[in-house]
């Protein structure tokens, strides 16, 4: 899968920082159903990526380091708490936080996950944190 390098159309002053609700609205119901987007985000294959190798060009908030992907889950780590990823993995750390969109038609779920990184024999958590959310009607899983 290609990553393009393009810069977000935002005017000068004007950053990319929604909200929980924006980006299920704006984004994702909106990726699901093949309408256009406001924006340029972009496919990647996150869950299998250690944190680090996250392609730069979709790093939207400098100082928030803040990186924003389309991820169709896999369907093998689809229900695990823990997925590899590298010399690591990415553990569930907040399960199913649920909010209803304004239509009240579509349940959106939001996981919340770290990454651990092996070092020899242990497990060792780091500084990098994924948000994941989910529409619960048997839609693709989106992040």
């Amino acid at each position: 899968m290609a990553v393009a390098n393009v810069e977000p159309d935002l005017p000068a002053g004007f950053r990319f920082d929604p909200t929980d609700r924006q980006l299920v609205e704006c984004y994702l119901t909106k990726k699901i159903l093949n309408q256009p987007l406001p924006t340029h985000l972009f496919e990647f294959d996150v869950f299998q990526t250690e944190p680090w190798r996250l392609p730069r060009e979709n790093r939207y908030s400098l100082e928030h380091r803040k990186y924003y992907f389309f991820d169709l889950r896999n369907r093998r780590f689809q229900n695990m708490d823990a997925t590899p990823a590298g010399n690591g993995e990415w553990r569930m750390v907040e399960w199913n936080e649920e909010f209803a969109l304004s239509n009240n038609q579509l349940i959106v779920r939001k996981n919340t996950y770290v990454y651990w990184r092996v070092q020899g024999s242990q497990a060792v958590m780091t500084q990098w944190w994924m948000h994941e959310f989910v529409i619960t009607e048997n839609h693709a899983s989106f992040m």
